[in-house]
C-alpha cells in the first residue's frame, strides 16, 4: 500500500509530464501555424495585386475567389492547382493536399503565380496544369516503385554481416 505523499508525488509527476507534452504539442502547432500564416500572407499579396482593380474588400475578394475558382488535381490527388479566374488572367495556387507532401515541404502550397491568358483559352489552361500535375505524380509513383527499398527503422546500413559460401 503507498503512503499519501507517494500518491500525491506520483500525481504530481504525471501532472508535470502531461504539461510537458501539452506544451511541446502546442509549440509544434504555433510553429505549423507560422508556416501556414505566412503562406496565406504570400498568397494574399498576390491575390490582391492581381485583384487590385476590382475595388473589393477583403470579404468581396474571399467572396470573388470563392465564386470563380476552381481546383485541377492531380491523377493521384495528392497536389492540386486551384486557378482563380479573372477577366484576362489567373491566379494558380500550386495546393498540396496530402499530408505527406505536406509534411515534407514543411507547407500548404509550394508557390502562387499570375498568369495571363483569355476567356476562351481556360480549357487549355486546365489541360496544361493537368498535364504538369500528372507529371508529378507520375514521377512520386516511379520513385515509390523504383527508388529505394524501405526496410523500416530497424535497418541501418553497417550492421549487415554478409557471410560468404565459406561461412
Amino acid at each position: 500500500m503507498l503512503r499519501e505523499s507517494q500518491v500525491m508525488m506520483a500525481h504530481a509527476r504525471r501532472a508535470e509530464e502531461h504539461r510537458h507534452h501539452k506544451d511541446v504539442a502546442e509549440r509544434a502547432i504555433r510553429n505549423a501555424g507560422a508556416v501556414l500564416v505566412s503562406a496565406m500572407i504570400a498568397e494574399a499579396a498576390e491575390l490582391e495585386k492581381a485583384m487590385s482593380y476590382m475595388g473589393l474588400d477583403f470579404f468581396g475578394r474571399m467572396r470573388y475567389v470563392a465564386e470563380n475558382s476552381e481546383y485541377v488535381h492531380s491523377r493521384d490527388r495528392d497536389e492540386a492547382i486551384q486557378i482563380v479566374w479573372l477577366s484576362n488572367r489567373q491566379i494558380l495556387i500550386h495546393r498540396l493536399m496530402s499530408r505527406e507532401l505536406r509534411e515534407e515541404f514543411d507547407s500548404h502550397y509550394l508557390g502562387v503565380w499570375v498568369q495571363n491568358s483569355q476567356p476562351w483559352e481556360r480549357e487549355r489552361v486546365r489541360h496544361i496544369m493537368r498535364a504538369k500535375l500528372n507529371q508529378r505524380a507520375w514521377l512520386r509513383e516511379l520513385k515509390r516503385t523504383q527508388g529505394a527499398l524501405d526496410f523500416g527503422s530497424e535497418y541501418q546500413p553497417g550492421v549487415l554481416k554478409i557471410k560468404g559460401p565459406n561461412g
